[in-house]
């Protein structure tokens, strides 16, 4: 009698196109799959815009404050005036060779300016000013108009910072000096030019870095991609 057995070991379930089937393992044996590891995540890209703002706003802050403090002409300057001859306001019946201005530490004797303007807006300081320890002197030549002369002045102080400031006093008798320049054919004063190269070098050093920031910034974030 002729009869068909299945292999030893093999199941007995259907075959499909005449293959036995291969044996089912239990459960506890069977292979089980592994989990790959998560890739690493990449850094959210909305950060970037977040830190560019957050930078734009500084540097806009920090120009802002430099305007404020070029313009005040005053940067955190520690000399300050403690007295004049003559006194600040003081009315005098004739004119002094020179007023002598006192601060409260000595001065650098570099780039001291000053300037006296008269009532007929003609300038009447003779010479360049000289600065000796805490003093600045500004020598006048022999005084004209009756009416108030102001004393402008520019100095830097013993720790590098530049203080401007203004003196007057009131000449209540006319002389008979000879005025200089008129006001509006000379410069005079103070020279505004050293505040305008660091106002321009700021906006410039603070408008590089904002186009560095966000073009690097940009392109960075392209090749990662």
């Amino acid at each position: 009698m002729a009869c068909s057995l299945a292999p030893l070991g093999w199941g007995s379930g259907p075959t499909r196109r005449g293959v036995v089937g291969r044996p089912r393992l239990p459960r506890s044996r069977r292979p089980r799959r592994t989990k790959m590891p998560d890739s690493p995540s990449r850094p959210s890209s909305s950060r970037r815009p977040q830190v560019g703002r957050l930078v734009v706003s500084l540097l806009a802050l920090v120009v802002m404050n430099a305007g404020l403090v070029l313009g005040s002409g005053v940067a955190a300057a520690h000399s300050r005036v403690v007295s004049s001859n003559p006194a600040d306001g003081a009315a005098v019946s004739a004119g002094p060779r020179a007023v002598d201005i006192t601060f409260n530490e000595p001065l650098q004797g570099e780039f001291a300016t000053a300037s006296v303007i008269g009532p007929d807006q003609h300038f009447w300081h003779a010479g360049e000013p000289t600065v000796k320890g805490k003093v600045l002197t500004v020598p006048l030549r022999p005084l004209g108009p009756a009416g108030v002369y102001q004393v402008n002045f520019r100095v830097t102080s013993a720790d590098g910072h530049p203080v401007t400031g203004q003196r007057t006093f009131r000449l209540t008798v006319a002389g008979t000096g000879t005025p200089g320049e008129a006001v509006g054919e000379s410069s005079g004063g103070s020279p505004v030019w050293p505040f305008l190269v660091g106002a321009v070098a700021i906006l410039l050093l603070a408008g590089g870095a904002i186009v560095w920031f966000t073009r690097g910034g940009s392109g960075g974030s392209a090749r990662r991609r």
